[in-house]
């Protein structure tokens, strides 16, 4: 595989994890319920978890050469 190739097959998942966070992120601040103190917690969580999938993506694109992008 060649680097410019595993740059965007990379840029792909980094923009994937972003907008999973963001997601995340949105259900959290807009849960409603009894369970809602629980569920938002566990949102919270899984926003973090993906975040840090994005950052470790990122770490690899700059090693790479190339620079994070989410388009």
């Amino acid at each position: 595989m060649k680097k410019d190739e595993a740059i965007r097959m990379l840029n792909e998942l980094y923009a994937e994890e972003i907008e999973a966070a963001v997601r995340y992120l949105h259900l959290a601040v807009t849960v409603k319920g009894l369970d809602r103190l629980v569920v938002h917690q566990t949102l919270l969580e899984g926003m973090n978890e993906t975040l840090e999938h994005a950052r470790t993506l990122a770490g690899k694109i700059l090693q790479l050469g190339g620079a994070p992008r989410l388009d």
